[in-house]
Parts: C-alpha cells; structure tokens; sequence
C-alpha cells in the first residue's frame, strides 16, 4: 500500500521511489533524508510514490536448506534491463568477495530481468540446417533462470485465449477439449474441479498436475481430435519433470527438458507453412523454458544439478506468505505499507534465526517433516 512515513532511526521518508545506482542496479540507501522541510517538501514533490516491492533471496545448492533475505527494496517498477545487469554483477561480486560461489540469478519472468539475463549469456535464435535453433554461452559465469511455474501457468493460460488459435499440425489446441471432457466424465475420473480451468486464479499452480495427469490425458485421448491439445498438455507434464518435482532422476530431468525442446520443430513448422505467430506460444514462454535448460545442463556439467528444483522465485512468494501471515486477527488488510513490511521482513529474519540456532534445543514443528 502506498504511504510516505518518517523513520527516526535512519531520519529519512519510506515509501518515495529512489534513483538506481549505476554502480549497484540498486536503489540509493537512506536517500531521502528529512534534514528540513524543504527537503522533505522537495522530496514528496519531486518522488513519487513506491507501489511495488522487490525481495533479493540468496538459495543455498543444498536440498530442503532455507533461504537467506538479502534486501528489499522499493519501487515505481521502472527499472530497467541495464540496472538489472549491474544488479547481477555487483552481487556477484560481493559473493565472491566473501568466499561464496555464485551460481546464477533467478526471477519470475519479468521481461526487463529476462532480457538482462539474455544478455548476459548471448542468448539468441539462430537457423541451422533450415530448422531454428536457440543457443547461449553454456559457459557463461552470468547464468540465469526462469520460474518454470510461471512460465507453465502462461502455457496454460494461453489455451483459453480465444484471440490465440494455437495448432500443431492439423489439430487445434483448445481449452474446450478440457471443458468438454471435465462436462463428458465423471469427477471420480478426471479428478478436475472448475477453478482448475480458471485463468483469473494465477496462484493456482496444482492445477498443472491435474490438467496433465495420465487419466486426464488418458480420457482425452478417447475424444476427437484432441490430439493437439494432449501433445501441448505432455509438454507442460515434461516441462514440471524437468524443473519442478524434487525427486526427478537428472537423466529424466534431461529427458524431459529435451522433450520440450520439440517447441523448436513446431516453430520451425509454423514459419515454414506461412501460419501467424499466434499459432504458436508466446517469446516468453518459448524461451523461457530455453533458458531453464540451458542451466539445467550447466549445473550437470559442474555436478551441482541435484537441487534444480529449487532454482526459482518460489522461494520469493513463499517470503510475501509469511510478510501477509503476520497481519492480526484483528485486521482484515493483507497488504502494508513500506514501513511495516520492513517492520515484518525482520520478525520473519529473526524467528528463523532463533530456530536455527536453537534447533537442537527446541522442537519447531512447523519446520519438521
């Protein structure tokens, strides 16, 4: 929500945007102080008003370890794909300068942030041998990742645009083959609710895995020409394969991350038959995925791709769950403004200090498995 206060402790005014430092990517701390009146008059004037927040988490390569909040930050959201580069180089940097390896950057599928990591890679689409191809310096010490759910819900999302008459071959893909099978059979069989095929709900991940379970697809399969649409929900299936599910063996990761890489031939298809480009799924969720297995092959190559699973901003929506859990009883407002989601990030920092110190001590059960 936003709302400018007085911070006594650092004598500066939360809730005004702030200009990027060229040198971080980051926003300038403390940067307006309240010295006097008019400073403060020119800064209300002359800033406007923060409406989004960006939380930095740094994801340990080690299975079920938590993650540690490095900063947050807020904003007007006009960043650009320049100060997003900075951003990467200065935190690689300072890891290195504390003895930490720096993998790689992840975000949610913000484009300034993908075309930044895009860059950082020389990541591009070539032709090679009259089909496409997309290519990236797998050696790149600048890597970086997609969120797959993110990038999965747009794949989902995109079969209930009517504006977007997606096709593989001859057959269409529709969201109607999956209306008319939830209306055609039994929900014993499928296991599909209607908010399952709701496009409003973007936090609805589970229905992924219902959309693209065997017995759903199974059912589609005794339909007519339903063909596309069950090769496009196989591809989503893979793509949760690949990067999503913790106990996936790599060698089926690699299987199935390469599986998704038939998107390629299908483009390559829909160029060389003149179809429009609404035929085929949108620059992001095409390179996305791209992207994902680009990095999925150069963690097995350093032998650090057993905990892909965790390479994505999922850790960052689970940081704003636990900020909106801390709103009382007494309040029916989830959202806050800048100061006290300051106020909350530290209590969430602190408790997961105390359980981690006194972890043998005291038993925690909501941390135990």
């Amino acid at each position: 929500t936003s709302k400018v206060e007085f911070c006594p402790d650092t004598n500066t005014l939360i809730g005004l945007d702030s200009p990027f430092d060229p040198l971080t990517g980051l926003p300038f701390v403390n940067f307006h102080k309240a010295y006097s009146a008019s400073n403060i008059y020119n800064s209300i004037t002359k800033y406007d008003k923060v409406s989004y927040v960006q939380v930095l988490l740094a994801q340990p390569n080690i299975p079920v370890a938590k993650t540690f909040l490095l900063g947050a930050y807020f904003t007007v959201n006009s960043f650009t794909a320049i100060d997003v580069m900075n951003r990467i180089n200065y935190m690689k940097e300072e890891f290195i300068n504390y003895g930490i390896n720096f993998l790689g950057y992840g975000s949610d599928g913000d484009a300034r942030m993908f075309n930044a990591q895009k860059k950082l890679i020389n990541f591009g689409e070539v032709t090679m041998y009259g089909s496409i191809e997309l290519c990236g310096n797998l050696m790149s010490e600048n890597f970086g990742t997609q969120d797959t759910f993110h990038i999965l819900k747009r794949w989902k999302n995109l079969m209930n645009q009517f504006s977007r008459l997606m096709r593989i071959g001859n057959f269409i893909i529709t969201v109607n083959h999956l209306i008319k099978m939830y209306k055609k059979f039994d929900k014993e069989l499928h296991g599909i609710v209607q908010s399952d095929l709701d496009v409003t709900d973007f936090m609805n991940y589970d229905c992924l895995y219902k959309i693209t379970s065997e017995r759903v697809l199974d059912l589609l399969r005794t339909m007519e020409n339903t063909q596309g649409t069950v090769l496009y929900l196989e591809l989503i299936q893979c793509g949760l394969k690949s990067f999503v599910e913790h106990d996936t063996p790599i060698s089926e990761r690699l299987f199935n991350a390469y599986m998704v890489k038939f998107s390629r031939l299908w483009k390559t298809d829909i160029i060389n038959k003149g179809m429009q480009s609404e035929s085929f799924i949108t620059p992001s969720c095409y390179e996305g995925l791209e992207m994902n297995l680009l990095w999925l092959l150069r963690l097995v190559i350093d032998k650090r791709a057993h905990n892909i699973s965790e390479n994505s901003s999922q850790q960052c929506e689970s940081e704003f769950r636990h900020v909106r859990s801390l709103t009382g009883v007494q309040s029916t407002q989830i959202n806050c403004i800048p100061k006290i989601f300051l106020s909350r990030l530290h209590k969430i920092e602190l408790c997961e200090r105390i359980m981690f110190e006194f972890k043998d001590e005291i038993s925690f059960p909501v941390t135990e498995h």
